[in-house]
């Protein structure tokens, strides 16, 4: 959850909660066919029975859910008919929020697998018009095509442009 904290500052306490319940609930489709797990993900928060929650916020949590496994809330030009019932209860904002948040979870886990002790050595920052992935200096957790692609998908949510900072190189004896 620290590690989502940059992209969501001046949030309150109500906001706070939410997002740690998406971070606590962000690998509930793991066990999923890829095929499958965005929508039954997604399907099991809207279903299961949370206490403490309202409707919006079971709305976001699952659309937050979602975009962690797909990559979006919504189909291309359309609406999806799995989010189109819980995106329907959020403001524009929240939606976008929830687009966000799982987006930096698909990014998150990307790197990491879900090891949150890899995670917590890499850093995520907005600064300016980029958004800044730093990554260890021992390689552990590697940058690829995919995780600039997720790195670029969050960024343009945010209206920023990604960018890795990779570790430097070692050099080599000569």
């Amino acid at each position: 959850m620290s590690w989502t904290g940059n992209l969501f500052a001046g949030e309150d306490d109500a906001a706070l909660r939410l997002r740690q319940a998406a971070c606590l609930l962000s690998d509930v489709g793991w066990a999923e066919h890829p095929d499958y797990r965005a929508e039954h993900a997604c399907l099991r928060i809207l279903r299961y029975p949370f206490p403490g929650i309202d409707h919006d916020e079971r709305a976001f949590l699952a659309l937050a859910v979602y975009a962690r496994y797909a990559g979006s809330i919504d189909g291309p030009g359309t609406p999806n008919a799995v989010t189109a019932g819980p995106r329907s209860l959020l403001s524009d904002a929240q939606a976008r929020k929830a687009l966000v948040l799982g987006l930096a979870l698909r990014l998150a886990h990307t790197l990491t697998g879900g090891a949150t002790a890899l995670l917590q050595r890499t850093a995520l920052k907005v600064s300016g018009e980029r958004l800044v992935l730093s990554l260890p200096d021992d390689f552990s957790v590697p940058a690829g095509e995919t995780v600039q692609r997720r790195l670029d998908a969050l960024a343009k949510a945010l209206n920023r442009k990604g960018e890795i900072v990779p570790p430097a190189r070692p050099q080599a004896a000569e």
